[in-house]
């Protein structure tokens, strides 16, 4: 219980969006009280760095990655990595959150993280924190399609999944449906873009309600 032997001070280093009171406070908080009674939490001998490192990864969602270790000066190093926001997920009442590349969902977006990132919609319910929007293949489906799409020069700017088998792409072009466990996207982009090139040559100011591609090389489509 000797006053030099308990935790008094943290370093940390890694993050980019969190503050270092923010992740102090948490791991103080979590090493505040004591052990039956007698034994404080805090104490240099009793911490648990892997009981910290547990605590910051379920309180902060960003967090990818936390390593927890102590000094003997009574000082906590901590050293974190953060998710990367790939894109934005919002519900239907426009509260949007930050998702990953594996499509998981981990914390709240701004309007500022919402620049130059496609949105999905659809495919989750309840509290979005730390839920998954598709599987893996699924993820690189949606991805793989709406980067296809805009280095063709049509802005890819959302997408909606409706159900397992109907996926909505939103671009400048019109409405682009496919199949989010499509195993060649690539392949179904490819044959959208050449059904637009063919109609923007007999109109070039040709628009689209929709571009039906889940029926492989089958194109259903309806102008505007």
């Amino acid at each position: 219980r000797a006053e030099a032997l308990q935790i008094k001070d943290m370093e940390g280093a890694g993050s980019v969006a969190l503050s270092k009171d923010d992740i102090k406070n948490a791991l103080l908080e979590s090493m505040g009280g004591e052990y039956l009674y007698v034994l404080p939490k805090s104490s240099l001998f009793l911490v648990d760095e892997k009981s910290l490192e547990r605590v910051l990864l379920d309180e902060f969602g960003r967090l990818a990655d936390v390593e927890v270790s102590k000094s003997l000066e009574g000082k906590l190093v901590v050293e974190v990595s953060e998710r990367e926001p790939k894109a934005v997920w919002c519900s239907k009442d426009r509260a949007c959150f930050l998702l990953d590349t594996t499509g998981l969902i981990f914390a709240r977006s701004s309007e500022q993280d919402r620049e130059g990132r496609i949105t999905f919609g659809g495919g989750i319910t309840g509290d979005p924190i730390l839920k998954t929007y598709g599987t893996e293949a699924e993820m690189a489906n949606y991805f793989e399609i709406a980067r296809i799409i805009n280095n063709a020069g049509l802005k890819a700017d959302s997408i909606f999944v409706e159900s397992e088998n109907k996926a909505i792409l939103e671009t400048s072009m019109g409405k682009i449906i496919f199949t989010p466990t499509e195993k060649n996207i690539s392949e179904v982009a490819e044959n959208v873009l050449l059904l637009i090139e063919n109609e923007r040559q007999k109109n070039p100011n040709i628009k689209f309600e929709y571009i039906d591609a889940r029926f492989g090389n089958k194109l259903f489509y309806k102008t505007i």
